[in-house]
Parts: structure tokens; C-alpha cells; sequence
């Protein structure tokens, strides 16, 4: 299938947002009230930029999920899909393992271990070679991973946790806009720019 509008390589790169219009975009309104809401609630003077231990704590959980979407994108790649939808799960793929190296940098924690609960419940939606249902559990799982780190964003009490996961957060958003091409979704500019999405419940760590 080759997607119209915006290619895979346009919108994969996992490098961080430069501008508050790019946050925005990728956080929608509420999110960015939320995060607007505590910068000014807590002083940047009194903000350490290290992450704390509770950050720590919420940051190896967010690490387990990145390495679980890398999983689930090497599942489609292993299960046939080709073509532009192979590049956008190789490329989202490796994007997921960068935003795991990012959290084990930044916390000292190893990036290991992976969500084995997360990953049982949404295995059977990637391990296919249909494009469309592939994309579609993709852009669920983007879009779900963008409203979680919101939730986390306005939680963190370190300046780097907050700037990490704000970082990844945009780029969550362009990916789901590629993942919504592929998906055959993204003429409904309603679900396009106000995407259905759930906060992902973080679990224990398990061994990869």
C-alpha cells in the first residue's frame, strides 16, 4: 500500500520539539494548559533539573513501555508487512528504542526490561502483515503513549523529566499522523486533531 500525503521519513525523527507551536500541536490544548499550569505554580528556581527518586520511579516504568512498542513494531516488521508500512515500523521501532536509551541515560536505570502485560494485550493488533490493521493499532498505540506522558509531564517534579518527556511526547504526535495515513483516518480531521486515547496503566518490570 503506499500512503498518500506525508511519507514515512518526513515525520519519523526522533529528535526533541524547538518550539512551544510544535508542543502545542502534539499536546493539544488541555495538555498544554496542564503544563503551562505548573511551570507557573512552581518556581524554575526551586525545580531540580535531575530527576528525582519518584521521577526515577515513573521514568523506568515509561522506559518498560518504550521497549515494549519496539517490540510490538518487530513483531509487524517479522510478521510481512512491506513496503512503506515496513519503513514506518522500522523506523517508529527504532524511534522507540532511542526514547528508551533516553530514560536509562538520564535515571542510571539499564534499559533491559519490557511491559510483559502491555505487550500480551497488544501483540495480536501488530503481528500482521494487513496494513491497515497494523497502522491502526499503531496509531492507538501512539496516541495512547502521547495522552500518558502528558499525565506524567504535569506529575514530574525535575526539570529533565519534564523536558524528556515533553521531547518525545510531540514526536508521538507526528507518528500517529503518519500511522493515520497508513490507517486510512487522517480525512477525519476530527479524530486526526482530537484523537480517542487512554492513559496506559505502568506496571512492574519483567525481564526481555
Amino acid at each position: 500500500m503506499t500512503p498518500k500525503g506525508h511519507t514515512p521519513v518526513d515525520l519519523e525523527s526522533a529528535h526533541p520539539a524547538t518550539s512551544r507551536r510544535s508542543l502545542a500541536g502534539a499536546l493539544g490544548v488541555a495538555g498544554l494548559a496542564s503544563a503551562v499550569a505548573l511551570a507557573v505554580a512552581r518556581p524554575v528556581s526551586a525545580a531540580p533539573y535531575s530527576p528525582t527518586a519518584e521521577d526515577s520511579a515513573k521514568l523506568e516504568q515509561a522506559l518498560r513501555v518504550e521497549l515494549t512498542a519496539k517490540l510490538l513494531y518487530r513483531d509487524a516488521l517479522a510478521a510481512g508487512l512491506t513496503d512503506a508500512a515496513a519503513e514506518v515500523a522500522q523506523a517508529f521501532g527504532d524511534n522507540h528504542e532511542a526514547y528508551a536509551d533516553q530514560f536509562a541515560a538520564i535515571t542510571g536505570i539499564s534499559a533491559d526490561a519490557y511491559d510483559v502485560e502491555l505487550y500480551d494485550e497488544l501483540k495480536a493488533g501488530f503481528a500482521t502483515s494487513d496494513v491497515v490493521e497494523f497502522a491502526t493499532a499503531a496509531w492507538e498505540l501512539e496516541n495512547n503513549l502521547a495522552a500518558t506522558y502528558t499525565e506524567l509531564f504535569t506529575s514530574f517534579e525535575s526539570v529533565g523529566s519534564q523536558t524528556v518527556v515533553a521531547s518525545i511526547v510531540v514526536v508521538n504526535g507526528r507518528m500517529a499522523t503518519v500511522l493515520a495515513d497508513l490507517a486510512g483516518v487522517s480525512g477525519d480531521f476530527n479524530i486526526l486533531f482530537d484523537p480517542p486515547a487512554e492513559i496506559i496503566t505502568l506496571t512492574e518490570p519483567q525481564s526481555s
